[in-house]
C-alpha cells in the first residue's frame, strides 16, 4: 500500500563506513542521483573528515549534509551527535548501509526516537567486525522494519533465514558504455600504446580487495605489452607499492588515487581483473560489463554480479597459470560502441538504476506497519 502523504516524507541515509571512494557510497550517490525526489526529503550522516567533494555532489543532486563524529574513531560522539540529530529531525524513515549486525546501533537510536520505518541494506558477505556483530545479531531482526540486501548472498549472510528483498547495485548504463574517443584520449593522456594491453583493477586497497594475488599473477605474465592500472587509496596501498617496486615492475603498472572519473579510466582498459576474498556484490563488475570489458573476478564475487556473458569467474586457489590463462582472452573480444545487445544484456539481468530506483522508490511511499520482512 502506498501512504497518500501530503507533506514529504523526511528520510536519514546513514552510510555505517561514511560517504567516501568505496563501493557503497557508490551505490548511494547512484541510487540518489536516479530517483524521483517528488513527496521525499534526504538527509546523510556523513563524517568531520569525509572528502568534501562527494558532500558537494550529495548537495547538487538535492540532498542535505548532517555531519557527525566517525562512528569507529570517536563512537560516544558519533551516538550523541546523531541520536540529536534524530531527535530534532523528526524522521519518517532511517536508511541504513552496511554489512553487518552493527547496524543494531543506529536502529535501536531510531526505535529510541520513535522513527516509524527502519531500513537495513546489507551490502557484503562478510564483515570485519565479527565480535560485535556475532553480539548484536540476536537483537538485530527485532530492529528494522524492512530488510535489502544487494545480492542473494549479502541477504543470506546479514538476514539467515529471515526474509529480504534484493536491491541491485545497478549503474547508469550510459555512463560506462563504450566510447571510442574517450578510450583514445585517456590511454594518451597515461601514454599507453595502441599495442598495448591494460589490465584494470578499482578498488579500496584493503585485505579484502586482495590486491596481493593480482599483483602475484601480473608478475608471471611475460608479454611485456600487458600494463597494470590499479585504481584507489587504502591502507594497504604502501605494502603494494613496495611489492610492486621489489619486482621491477614500476614501468609496467600504474597507480592511481581516487578518482570520480572511473567510469572514463575503464574505457582506456581492455580486460578488468578482480581477485576478492569476499563481495556482497562488487558493483565495478557490473561496470567492466557495462563498459564492454572480458572481466575475470573470483568466485567470491557472487554469480548474482553477473550482467553479461563477459563475466568470468575464478577461484582463488587456482595458481596464477589459470588466471592468466582467462586474462589472455581479451585478444578474442572486440569492444563496440553502442552495443545495443550488450546493453540490452545489462537490462535484462536488472542492473538499470532508474528500474531499480523506482522499486526504492515504492519502499519509501510504503507504510512501516505494512512493510516489515519477517
Amino acid at each position: 500500500m502506498i501512504a497518500l502523504a501530503t507533506e514529504k516524507r523526511k528520510i536519514l541515509v546513514i552510510p555505517t563506513g561514511g560517504i567516501s571512494y568505496e563501493g557503497i557510497t557508490t551505490v548511494i550517490l547512484n541510487y540518489f542521483s536516479a530517483i524521483n525526489q517528488e513527496g521525499l526529503d534526504f538527509d546523510f550522516i556523513a563524517f568531520n573528515e569525509n572528502d568534501d567533494k562527494l558532500k558537494e555532489k550529495i548537495l547538487q543532486l538535492g540532498g542535505n549534509i548532517l555531519l557527525t563524529p566517525h562512528r569507529k574513531k570517536d563512537f560516544k560522539g558519533y551516538i550523541k551527535a546523531l541520536g540529536k540529530i534524530m531527535k530534532n529531525k523528526k524522521y519518517d524513515i532511517v536508511h541504513v548501509h552496511g554489512n553487518s549486525a552493527t547496524m543494531t546501533i543506529e536502529t535501536l537510536l531510531a526505535i529510541r526516537h520513535r522513527i516509524p520505518q527502519r531500513i537495513v541494506h546489507s551490502h557484503n558477505s562478510k564483515c570485519e567486525a565479527i565480535r560485535a556483530h556475532n553480539i548484536l545479531k540476536h537483537i538485530f531482526p527485532f530492529t528494522y522494519t524492512n530488510a535489502l540486501a544487494c545480492s542473494p548472498e549479502a541477504g543470506e549472510w546479514l538476514f539467515k533465514n529471515k526474509s529480504f528483498l534484493v536491491l541491485k547495485n545497478a549503474i547508469d548504463i550510459q555512463q560506462f558504455k563504450f566510447n571510442k574517443n574517450i578510450r583514445e584520449a585517456y590511454r594518451k593522456e597515461f601514454n599507453i600504446k595502441d599495442d598495448e594491453i591494460v589490465i584494470g583493477h578499482v578498488g579500496h586497497f584493503t585485505e579484502q580487495k586482495n590486491h596481493a594475488q593480482l599483483i602475484e599473477i601480473f608478475k608471471d605474465i611475460p608479454n611485456e605489452k600487458y600494463k597494470l592500472l590499479l585504481i584507489g587509496q587504502g591502507p594497504l596501498k604502501n605494502n603494494i607499492v613496495e611489492r610492486i617496486q621489489e619486482l621491477q615492475l614500476d614501468n609496467r603498472v600504474i597507480l592511481l588515487e581516487k578518482r570520480m572519473d572511473v567510469n572514463k579510466l575503464m574505457q582506456a582498459m581492455d580486460v578488468f581483473v578482480f581477485p576478492s576474498k569476499w563481495e556482497g556484490l562488487g558493483l565495478v563488475i557490473v561496470e567492466a560489463q557495462t563498459s564492454g570489458m572480458l572481466t575475470v573476478a573470483s568466485t567470491e564475487v557472487p554469480e548474482a554480479a553477473r550482467a553479461s556473458e563477459l563475466l568470468i569467474r575464478i577461484s582463488n586457489n587456482n595458481p596464477s597459470s589459470v588466471w592468466i590463462e582467462q586474462i589472455n582472452k581479451v585478444s578474442k573480444y572486440k569492444r563496440i560502441e553502442n552495443d545495443t545487445e550488450l546493453l540490452h544484456s545489462i537490462k535484462s539481468y536488472g542492473f538499470d538504476i532508474y528500474e531499480e530506483a523506482r522499486k526504492l522508490r515504492d519502499i519509501y511511499l510504503t507504510d512501516a506497519h505494512k512493510s516489515k520482512h519477517s
